[in-house]
């Protein structure tokens, strides 16, 4: 007769110990991050990174929607910024107009 034990701690012996995902990572990341690529910057790395080791939850046409909010979020800020600089501009009169 074998007994069996009861134990508040859940069987996790199907579990693996390994750290196969994490070497698949720095090897994507060794290929990606060359000597011809060494000025990328960290965001640009991390992101491509990212799209490569994630390449099942995109496709093309995920990042191009994502690239037309990008590029309607810059316009809209450079327009605010030229918005400003008009307002500064014309901001400086004290309302004496022909004054001499």
């Amino acid at each position: 007769h074998e007994s069996v034990s009861t134990s508040t701690y859940k069987d996790v012996r199907h579990v693996c110990g390994s750290a196969a995902i994490v070497e698949r990572l720095w090897s994507m990341a060794h290929y990606l991050l060359t000597t011809e690529r060494s000025r990328m910057s960290p965001i640009l790395f991390e992101a491509i990174l990212f799209l490569r080791f994630n390449h099942k939850m995109w496709d093309v046409t995920t990042v191009n929607a994502a690239h037309c909010v990008i590029k309607k979020a810059n316009r809209e800020e450079r327009l605010d910024e030229k918005l400003l600089e008009c307002d500064e501009v014309g901001g400086d009169d004290d309302g004496e107009e022909g004054a001499v």
